[in-house]
């Protein structure tokens, strides 16, 4: 990997931004401001990749429980009509 300086970046930042970045270093562990959006900008593929297959994963999840309430649904309502029928005889 080369050390060599490819582009140089100011920032300007508003309190609420610099607070921002504070947590970015905390929660990333690193030391600077430098370091932490290096490691942002360095982790951010990988984040969203996994970001979306556990989005998709809840999804699959979601879709197998709306299917099971659904039969679960029809299983009570089978169940009270045969209660029903057998009420009548």
């Amino acid at each position: 990997m080369s050390t060599e300086k490819a582009s140089t970046l100011t920032l300007r930042l508003t309190a609420e931004e610099a607070e921002a970045l504070e947590q970015l270093k905390r929660i990333t562990g690193k030391r600077t401001g430098s370091e932490a959006i290096k490691y942002i900008v360095k982790e951010y593929p990988r984040f969203v990749s996994n970001y979306k297959q556990q989005a998709d994963k809840h999804r699959d999840v979601e879709q197998k429980y709306d299917r099971l309430c659904h039969k679960v649904d029809r299983y009570f309502s089978a169940l009270d009509d045969l209660q029903a029928e057998s009420l009548k005889q």
